[in-house]
C-alpha cells in the first residue's frame, strides 16, 4: 500500500500546476538555507575546493544564470524535494543547456526514493547521491578532479557506458557528533526571512540535532534509525551562531526533539550554563508521555 501511495504522490507532483513558476518571482518570506547543503560544504572546503552557496529563490532565473556565469562552476549541486520536483527539473534542464560542461549532482529525499525516474524525467542530471551525502559528495568530487569514474564510491547512481550504475548504499553515519558543523558562513542569516509563524526574533537559523525518527506516520518517509547529537555538540553550534552571526532565534529540524528526555534536559542546562540569549523551537510528538514535563 505504501508503494502505491508513493507512486500516486510522484504522479501528482509531476502533473500538478505549480502555484508559481520557480525562479520567475522572488518570494519575500519563507526562505531559509538548506541545512543539507551546508552540511556537505565543510569536507569539500577542507579538500581545497572553492564552494559557493547560491540561494536561487532570492533571484530570477536570469539572475541565477548570470551568477553561475560569473562563477563558471565545474560541479553544481542541487537538493531536491518531491513538492518542488516539477520546478526543479525544469530549472536543471535549462541550466544544463547553458552550462553543458558542468557536472550536475542532485541529492535529497526525492532522488533517493526515485533514482531511475529522476534520470528519465530530467536529462540534465549527471549523478544522484543516495541518502546522506557528506562522505559521498566528498569522494565523488575527488574522483572527478582526478578524472576517474566513481565506480567505487558508495551511495551513487549514474550512467556509465550507456548503463545505469548503482553503487552500494553508503552506511549511515552513526556518530553524527563527528561531522563538522554546517558551513553557516556560506548563507548569512541576515539575508533570510522565514515564515512569520516560524520565529520569534531575527536573525534566525535552522539546525539539525538528530537524524531519523522511530514513528510510522503515513505521510512521512524518513530513516527509522535514530541518531542523536549530544547536547553539548548542539550547544556548540548554537553558541557559534550567537557569537559569530548574532543569531537570536533557532528552529530545530529534528523530527522529534523530545525523543530523549535526558538529552532535552541536558540541552536546556547547556543553554543556561553558557548564558546564550536565544529563542528556540522544536518539533515533538504528541504521543510522548513526558513531553508535558519538559515544558
Amino acid at each position: 500500500m505504501l508503494a502505491c501511495w508513493e507512486q500516486d504522490q510522484h504522479d501528482f507532483m509531476n502533473e500538478r500546476i505549480p502555484l508559481f513558476k520557480w525562479l520567475k518571482i522572488k518570494p519575500l518570506v519563507n526562505v531559509v538555507p538548506s541545512p543539507s547543503l551546508l552540511y556537505l560544504a565543510p569536507y569539500i572546503i577542507d579538500d581545497g575546493h572553492d564552494v559557493h552557496y547560491l540561494e536561487g529563490l532570492f533571484f530570477t532565473f536570469e539572475n541565477v544564470m548570470d551568477r553561475l556565469s560569473a562563477l563558471q562552476p565545474d560541479v553544481i549541486g542541487v537538493t531536491l524535494t518531491s513538492v518542488d520536483w516539477e520546478n526543479s527539473r525544469w530549472m536543471i534542464t535549462e541550466m544544463k543547456k547553458l552550462f553543458s560542461d558542468a557536472i550536475v549532482v542532485v541529492g535529497g529525499i526525492h532522488p533517493t526514493l526515485w533514482q531511475e525516474r529522476c534520470f528519465q524525467e530530467c536529462d540534465g542530471i549527471d549523478y544522484v547521491v543516495k541518502g546522506e551525502g557528506e562522505y559521498t559528495m566528498r569522494e565523488l568530487l575527488n574522483c572527478l578532479q582526478k578524472k576517474e569514474i566513481p565506480l567505487e564510491v558508495p551511495g551513487l547512481v549514474f550512467f556509465h557506458e550507456g548503463q545505469l550504475v548503482k553503487t552500494p548504499d553508503r552506511e549511515t553515519v552513526e556518530d553524527i557528533d563527528s561531522l563538522p558543523m554546517p558551513a553557516h558562513q556560506l548563507a548569512p542569516p541576515d539575508k533570510y526571512l522565514p515564515s512569520p509563524t516560524f520565529y520569534n526574533r531575527l536573525p534566525h537559523a535552522n539546525i539539525i540535532g538528530a537524524r531519523g525518527c522511530p514513528y510510522l506516520c503515513t505521510f512521512c518517509h524518513t530513516d527509522r534509525h535514530v541518531r542523536m547529537r549530544s547536547a553539548a555538540n548542539i550547544a556548540d553550534e548554537i553558541e557559534w551562531l550567537v557569537k559569530e552571526q548574532g543569531i537570536k532565534d533557532i528552529a530545530f529540524w529534528d523530527d522529534t526533539f523530545t525523543l530523549s528526555e535526558k538529552r532535552a534536559l541536558e540541552f536546556c542546562d547547556e543553554i543556561l550554563r553558557r548564558g546564550l540569549d536565544v529563542d528556540w523551537a522544536v518539533h515533538s510528538f504528541h504521543g510522548q508521555p513526558r513531553t508535558a514535563g519538559l515544558l
